[in-house]
Order: C-alpha cells, then structure tokens, then sequence
C-alpha cells in the first residue's frame, strides 16, 4: 500500500502504479488531482487519486507501507506556484504533511521526502523529531542554485 501525499500531475503515483503497487494520491488541488487521474489513464495504470488537505480525505484505519511526498517547503514566499511551494516561514504547512505522514505510516513503513537547503536543514529535523520520525538515509543533489535532500523516514 502507497500513498502520495501531495501529488500533483501525478508522475510519482504513476511510475509506483506502474510498478505493480496500489497507490492512493491526494492533493488538496482539484486541478493536480485531475491530472493525476489524466495521466493515470493515459499511462494505463488504476490509482486512487482523491482531492484532500493531507489526509484528511482518508478512511480513519488506513495505513501505508510506503508514503512519498514532495511538499511545500520552502520558508520565503514565492512570485509564483505559492501553494504548491510555501511551507510558511514557521515550516507549518511542511509540519502538517509529516503529521500526516506519521498519523498513516503503518508498522515498518517508510516516508520519503523531498526538501531543498532553502527549507533550513535544522527546522526540517526538528519538524521530524516532532513527529516522531526519524531520518534513516538522506540523499543530497545540488541543481541549479539549490540543494535537494531526499530523506527517508521511519517510525522513532
């Protein structure tokens, strides 16, 4: 069992799907939800993509094995895609989704996360140790002018 938390277009809960797992996307844009569906349909995958501010949308017993996200994480306010890429300056939309992550995550599962230098590396941990998470591995690429992490997670 998969869960994408903040999907998007989609292309994570597709490649998964494609890879043989059961995925469930959410989003809290109708429209990313939308095109998830679309690229599912078009990549001949069967997902469930529901429109959701986390989890909300989920029944209260599901838990995952595995959980992607690429949320909103970056601490200044962006000129453009401000939903898609704000965490707030205080981390707490990014402080959600890991509540989120944390409340579906079932026993030995696992959490992956992108985050960039921009989202300050010791507020990010902190948000994680407050979840009850832990960090297991930790990939770092520089592109452009930023640094990228992608962490993954597990129960502490």
């Amino acid at each position: 069992q998969v869960l994408e938390l903040g999907c998007g277009c989609g292309l994570t809960s597709v490649l998964l799907a494609h890879a043989g797992h059961q995925v469930t996307a959410v989003d809290i844009d109708a429209a990313a939800v939308a095109n998830t569906r679309s690229n599912a349909e078009r990549n001949r995958v069967s997902l469930r993509a529901l429109v959701s501010d986390w989890d909300r949308e989920l029944g209260p017993d599901e838990r995952f094995d595995f959980i992607a996200m690429n949320p909103p994480f970056l601490r200044e306010e962006p000129p453009a895609f401000r939903a898609a890429l704000y965490a707030g300056s205080d981390l707490a939309i990014l402080q959600a989704g890991l509540h989120a992550a944390r409340r579906r995550l079932a026993s030995k599962g696992r959490v992956v996360i992108l985050t960039s230098d921009r989202t300050g590396r010791e507020p990010f941990l902190e948000s994680v140790r407050l979840e009850g998470l832990r960090v297991i591995t930790t990939k770092q690429d520089r592109r452009w002018f930023d640094t990228y992490f992608t962490d993954v997670l597990e129960a502490a």
